[in-house]
This record gives C-alpha cells, sequence and structure tokens, in this order.
C-alpha cells in the first residue's frame, strides 16, 4: 500500500455528506476529485462509496484491481473555513487469498498506480504539504 498525508484548504464535505459515512468522516469530495485523475489515467473506476475508515472505489486497469481511499479530519463547523485540515490518501493492488493460491493477479513490476495518485494529488489545488504517510 502507498500512502500520502498533506493538508487541505479545498474539496470539504457538506455536512449532509458526512452523514453518508458510518463514522461520519469526511473525503469523499476529496476522493470524487483522485477518481477523475485515476479515469483520465485510463483506469476504470467504481463509484465512491463509504467505509467505517473514510471513503473508497476500485480501480482496474490491464488486468489488476485497486483499491484507493481517502479521508480527511473534517467536523460539520469546518465545512465553511478556510484553515488547513489533515488528509490521507492511498492506493493498494488489490489480491484476495485465491488469487495468492492460484497465483493470479500477481502485482506488475510496471505498477505506477502509486505515482498515479501523487501526480493527481500533486494537481489538486488546495493540497499542501504533500509528503509519504506511514
Amino acid at each position: 500500500m502507498k500512502q500520502f498525508e498533506f493538508e487541505l484548504t479545498a474539496f470539504r464535505d457538506a455536512p449532509s455528506v458526512l452523514e453518508e459515512n458510518v463514522n461520519q468522516l469526511a473525503g469523499k469530495a476529496l476522493l470524487n476529485e483522485i477518481r477523475k485523475g485515476f479515469v483520465a489515467a485510463e483506469y476504470q473506476c467504481d463509484d465512491v462509496g463509504a467505509e467505517d475508515w473514510g471513503w473508497y472505489f476500485y480501480a482496474k486497469r490491464n488486468g489488476s484491481t485497486y483499491l484507493c481511499g481517502a479521508q480527511t479530519e473534517q467536523g460539520p463547523e469546518d465545512h465553511e473555513t478556510e484553515k488547513p485540515l489533515w488528509g490521507s490518501a492511498f492506493v493498494e493492488h488489490e489480491r484476495g487469498l485465491m488469487d495468492r493460491l492460484r497465483g493470479r493477479n500477481r502485482p506488475d513490476p510496471a505498477d505506477n498506480s502509486a505515482e498515479t495518485l501523487k501526480q493527481v494529488l500533486s494537481g489538486l489545488p488546495g493540497l499542501l504539504n504533500l509528503r509519504k504517510g506511514d
């Protein structure tokens, strides 16, 4: 898994969007923009969905499937403020147990999904201090 962290002054979720997530986590607006970047890079992407840890979508390209996710620390009161919020985004090659047992869906040595994510994030307005996450 490749993860990036950053501060964000754009892509705030409306309070009604926070309610869509079981833990009222933000990041849907950000992930929708990331998804657009992956589509432009010729990935086939599912719609963005909510998960208990944030927001996600699946992306496919060249027979490989990737889980992409994001989360921002935004409370309901942060919707209309411009103070920077902490954010995180990741991409991970998906390979289930049966794939591993049968030797299928191996990671491609030329896989550039992490570079795609980094380029998409680097091009977003209001994204500051992009760095590798833990």
